[in-house]
């Protein structure tokens, strides 16, 4: 091995190194980010109920009514994609060089 590849060889080590403290950060936030997910679909849940037993309340079906859970998900779900693709790039062991 030549010195300048042993030098580009090191300096690829390097770089994978470093990226593997930002895929376990990555990993953590999309375990919280689950985590938080469940909790929202237990309020969409909770929120479904409230509204069937508070039929003769028009001020608390309209302060629940206008709590829109259901566009947040989505949301949610698409962001978790992006981070699963990112933590997957930033796992991997090798570099796509250019």
């Amino acid at each position: 091995m030549t010195s300048s590849s042993k030098e580009r060889a090191d300096q690829i080590t390097s770089i994978i190194a470093q990226r593997q403290p930002i895929a376990n950060k990555i990993a953590e936030v999309i375990v919280y980010i689950r985590e938080l997910d469940n909790a929202l679909k237990a309020l969409e849940t909770n929120q479904r109920k409230q509204l069937e037993q508070s039929s003769n309340q028009p001020e608390i079906l309209k302060k629940l009514e206008g709590i829109d859970l259901l566009s947040i998900r989505p949301k949610i779900r698409d962001e978790l994609e992006i981070l699963d693709k990112l933590k997957a790039r930033f796992s991997r062991k090798t570099l796509i060089l250019w």
